[in-house]
């Protein structure tokens, strides 16, 4: 009985399997938390994905990424010039793609969904003298969207742009969301 549960489940995943594929990515994030006195901070990505063909035009793109994102501190004061929160984790996004060909051997990209990330460690320096771990101050996990992302596919390379905006609280206590945009580059095998 156990043999027959497991070929037909086998069997009823294969095609997920045949048309689904492996892919690394990386490329830098422009991240801050939501202020009219914070500034966009710098940050990397790089991870892998798995695409899953649900038509010849649609895919579901679920990956992992370790990544940086945080934010800059700008302000006319001198003692909190070149202040900044930086945070590393890891992120999992679960995206929905349209790729329509424009030629045989390119397609544009289309890009939404949803994405949680969860810092597994981070600082906060202000004026270089006051240092520490973001998290009293920050949260760690945060949740958001996707909202567009647009590119290009040749063969197995591609490169696109996303826009993220987080739906939880960055920070402690303060009303401030996180907000990304993001250039990928990337490689199908």
């Amino acid at each position: 009985m156990i043999k027959k549960i497991v070929f037909l489940l086998f069997f009823c995943s294969l095609p997920v399997f045949v048309f689904s594929q492996w892919g690394i990515r990386g490329g830098l994030n422009f991240s801050k938390f939501s202020g009219s006195s914070l500034d966009y901070k710098t940050g990397f990505h790089i991870g892998m994905t798995y695409d899953i063909a649900l038509s010849k035009k649609f895919y579901f793109q679920p990956g992992l990424s370790f990544l940086s994102w945080g934010t800059g501190f700008s302000s006319r004061d001198v003692t909190i010039k070149e202040s900044h929160v930086s945070i590393y984790g890891l992120e999992l996004p679960l995206t929905i793609s349209f790729r329509p060909k424009i030629s045989e051997k390119m397609k544009l990209i289309f890009d939404t969904g949803l994405y949680a990330k969860y810092g597994l460690f981070g600082n906060y320096e202000y004026s270089k003298t006051v240092k520490g771990s973001a998290f009293p101050a920050y949260n760690r996990f945060d949740i958001g969207l996707n909202l567009l992302g647009v590119g290009i596919e040749y063969m197995q390379y591609y490169i696109n742009g996303t826009c993220q905006i987080g739906l939880k609280d960055a920070e402690n206590d303060v009303m401030s969301l996180n907000q990304s945009f993001r250039v990928n580059l990337g490689y199908q095998f």
